[in-house]
């Protein structure tokens, strides 16, 4: 379910919405899709994502 921030009155709704994965990867799409560049902000938030899954992934995950 995406809802414009727009619409969101509250501000740490819209701060949380933009830290997370999702909310990053619509911001990011909905800027590419309307013909603009989407910004530093919401690639780095993937990417930290991106990362943190992975470290996460290695530490936890084992074969056993």
């Amino acid at each position: 379910l995406y809802v414009p921030l727009q619409e969101i009155h509250s501000q740490v709704i819209t701060d949380i919405s933009k830290a997370l994965p999702t909310g990053a990867g619509f911001n990011a799409l909905h800027a590419a899709f309307g013909g603009q560049s989407p910004g530093i902000e919401p690639l780095v938030v993937l990417a930290v994502w991106a990362v943190g899954a992975w470290v996460l992934a290695t530490r936890v995950f084992r074969w056993e």
